[in-house]
């Protein structure tokens, strides 16, 4: 009994040992699972807050950059340093320089607002004025370092988040680009080579409205001179054709000639150098032959003529008269000019000759037929000069002047009653006369 028991009992032991065993293999596969979990959690703890501290971090940078950019950002016209070719000894920040230098100037010289020039002869008086362009519009040059700068920007460095990076540099030129605080600038790249005996700058503008420019010529000995020349007329090229520029110039010459002329007379007006006044007169005339149908020169030409007039240089005045309708003679804006000055200076009867001219080249020229008028009166034919208001007034319904000349002729004929309906109409128009005490206005 005792020995059966024995070997019967005896297999259970190692059968309670296998059970045991059995067990403790089971149990280890648990830690490793639970390793691995908080690793992970571990791991993404750590990738969160990592990327909580950018985002931190990047609400202060661009909290701090809506300041910067409200306070002291610049926007404008960019003119980036040219590309030139490896065996050229210029510098392409010095070709950036001159045309940064030459679109200023452009601006400056158009900036400029003059006073109308009114002149006396008897009963009537002379006006006359002329208008600048408006080159470039509200854009202001920015000095290209600063760009430089936010250029440089790329280069600030990175964040790791996690595997990936983030660019700090280019985050902030992003933001800077999409602010609604933050007007784009208007760059403008370009590039120097040389094509054989040809040099050629090309200047392209970036942007939605890409445009390009191009200057050629053949190299000659004064090759510094002459590509200061080419740096000058690509300037006068991109003033005239910029999006924000608001020319009335047809051409770049046309713009670039009238220019010339109204920064000589600027010079005059200095200096009172005669040489300054004749120099703005020519320049006009160059302006008109780079562009017949350019009207603004013609009216700083009558300015400069007038201006001529009341220093007591009649000749002078009378010598830029004809040789305008000399060079020109199918513009009807010389011939006015020279009935203009003709009736300041006295000889009314050529005067009313040269508006003829003028208003066969362009019938409805209301400006000349007022003028014909006022010359009329003075030669005491107020019937012709009413008809000549009329025909001003026809061309012209809103034309003040006119209805208040028309009422001086009138009043010249005692015919009261109407004279007195005709100045309240001009009245109505907004006319305010110069001085009462005169009648008639040119």
């Amino acid at each position: 009994m005792d020995e059966t028991t024995r070997i019967e009992n005896t297999p259970n032991k190692p059968i309670e040992a296998t059970v045991r065993s059995a067990k403790l293999e089971l149990s280890p596969p648990i830690a490793p699972t639970m390793n691995a979990l908080d690793q992970f959690l571990d791991a993404n703890a750590t990738r969160l807050f990592n990327f909580l501290k950018i985002i931190i971090f990047m609400l202060l940078l661009l909290a701090l950059l809506f300041i910067l950019i409200n306070i002291y950002s610049k926007h404008g016209i960019v003119i980036l340093p040219f590309e030139i070719s490896k065996n050229e000894s210029l510098s392409g920040i010095a070709i950036a320089d001159q045309l940064t230098a030459e679109l200023i100037r452009i601006k400056q010289i158009h900036n400029i607002k003059y006073n109308e020039l009114i002149l006396q002869r008897n009963s009537s008086l002379f006006g006359t004025q002329f208008t600048t362009e408006q080159s470039l519009g509200n854009q202001k040059m920015v000095d290209p370092k600063t760009k430089f700068m936010e250029f440089s920007m790329a280069d600030i460095g990175t964040i790791d988040v996690g595997s990936n990076s983030l660019s700090l540099g280019n985050i902030i030129i992003a933001f800077k680009n999409i602010c609604p605080y933050s007007n784009p600038d208007t760059i403008i790249r370009g590039s120097l080579q040389r094509y054989g005996s040809t040099i050629v700058i090309v200047a392209l503008l970036e942007g939605n409205d890409v445009q390009s420019w191009t200057v050629r010529q053949p190299i000659d000995n004064n090759n510094e001179e002459q590509l200061h020349e080419m740096i000058r007329n690509l300037s006068f090229m991109i003033a005239h054709d910029l999006p924000q520029s608001k020319v009335s110039a047809k051409t770049w010459s046309g713009l670039k000639y009238y220019t010339e002329a109204i920064d000589a007379f600027h010079q005059y007006k200095l200096s009172e150098n005669l040489n300054a006044l004749s120099l703005a007169g020519n320049y006009s005339l160059e302006a008109i032959s780079s562009e017949r149908g350019y009207k603004e020169p013609f009216d700083l030409l009558l300015y400069l003529e007038a201006t001529y007039a009341s220093i007591g240089r009649q000749s002078d005045a009378t010598e830029y008269c004809n040789r305008t309708t000399n060079l020109f003679p199918k513009s009807a804006d010389g011939w006015f000019n020279k009935g203009f000055v003709l009736g300041y200076l006295g000889d009314d009867e050529n005067a009313v000759k040269a508006y003829d001219k003028a208003i066969e080249i362009d019938p409805n020229y209301a400006a000349a037929s007022n003028n014909k008028g006022t010359a009329l009166y003075r030669l005491k034919k107020y019937d012709d000069a009413i008809e000549a208001y009329d025909k001003a007034i026809e061309i012209d319904p809103n034309y003040a002047a006119a209805y208040d000349n028309k009422g001086g002729a009138l009043e010249a004929l005692n015919r009261t009653s109407e004279a007195n309906a005709v100045f309240d109409e001009a009245k109505t128009l907004g006319w305010i006369r110069p001085n009462p005490n005169n009648g008639q206005y040119v």
